[in-house]
């Protein structure tokens, strides 16, 4: 308890007030992160690459001592390079497999890169667009971590739009197979794109048995949040379920929540992991593909005793 007690007090002085983002300490320099009200980390910081407040908000890409090449936005870790695979991995091939064939894809977010990669790795994909309200966050990952894209970018199925998301969702007339959102957490910026009136407008851009997927937060330090989204999504679509995969940067198992009016049946996925992705991943094999479905009762019980929901008049900002 003691030396809990000295750290507390030590630390007191660098986050009243949400002291967040590089901080010195001693002859080190910090990236001090909240996660939630009483809970923040230190990040040992090898080099500071870039950092700058763009048009929309603050980018940086930090080399961090325990995961290397990092990009933050707004004080916030988006994507490390030492882990971005587990959640991209996670995040992309159960909405795709679930839906079997997929030729038109939309991400909304996912300015790294990660993402849209994975997609591409599907032979029966025609063309996928990309809608990143921020242009720098592209132009950043392509010159310091273009290891992320992997060339994702230069793939003539792929077609970039630079807006907000959820306007492009309103104003766009095309259907999609399948729609990724990949958006920051809850914030300023992404909040309109977590209501029901999103996903209600998210739906009609779908194809018959269309397949919508959304990160949804940590599972255990954000649960509250979680089972919003969960519930948000689930107002709107017949059939959800949630994912999750422990992402060590991001300290906790990240959550993804997918849902379809057409039934999302765990008995395919094996198959068509066999048929369409076998030997394309690094993270995901037939036995890690089940497991990500693996929700502990406490946390089913939350998820269906919680019936909040956001709405554009009832939104949240997870930091503030």
């Amino acid at each position: 308890m003691k030396v809990k007690l000295i750290w507390c007090i030590w630390f007191y002085p660098l986050v009243s007030g949400v002291a967040v983002g590089l901080r010195r300490i001693g002859d080190k320099l910090y990236y001090v992160e909240k996660v939630t009200d009483s809970l923040y980390t230190f990040d040992e910081v090898k080099d500071v690459v870039y950092s700058k407040r763009s048009e929309h908000q603050v980018v940086e890409v930090l080399d961090i001592v325990d995961g290397g090449l990092s990009l933050y936005i707004d004080n916030h870790l988006q994507v490390c390079v030492s882990d971005e695979w587990i959640y991209h991995e996670a995040l992309v091939h159960p909405a795709m497999l679930f839906h079997g064939s997929p030729h038109r894809v939309l991400i909304i977010g996912g300015g790294d890169g990660g993402a849209l990669r994975e997609v591409l790795k599907y032979d029966c994909v025609e063309s996928v667009v990309l809608v990143e309200l921020d242009p720098s966050v592209i132009e950043l990952v392509e010159k310091f971590m273009p290891m992320i894209p992997d060339g994702a970018f230069k793939d003539p199925r792929v077609k970039v739009v630079y807006m907000d998301g959820r306007k492009y969702i309103e104003k766009h007339d095309g259907k999609f197979d399948v729609i990724i959102v990949d958006v920051t957490d809850l914030s300023d910026v992404s909040a309109h794109i977590y209501t029901r009136e999103f996903y209600r407008a998210a739906k009609r851009r779908l194809n018959e048995n269309g397949v919508l997927v959304t990160q949804s937060l940590g599972l255990h330090y954000q649960l509250k949040y979680v089972s919003l989204i969960y519930n948000t999504v689930n107002s709107v679509f017949r059939n959800v379920r949630l994912a999750k995969a422990y992402v060590r940067s991001f300290i906790d198992e990240w959550t993804f929540t997918i849902a379809s009016d057409s039934e999302l049946d765990l008995n395919v996925l094996s198959s068509r992991f066999k048929g369409m992705l076998e030997g394309k991943t690094r993270f995901l094999t037939e036995d890690t593909l089940m497991a990500l479905f693996a929700i502990p009762p406490h946390i089913r019980r939350r998820l269906s005793e919680d019936k909040r929901i956001l709405t554009d008049e009832n939104k949240v900002v997870l930091y503030e």
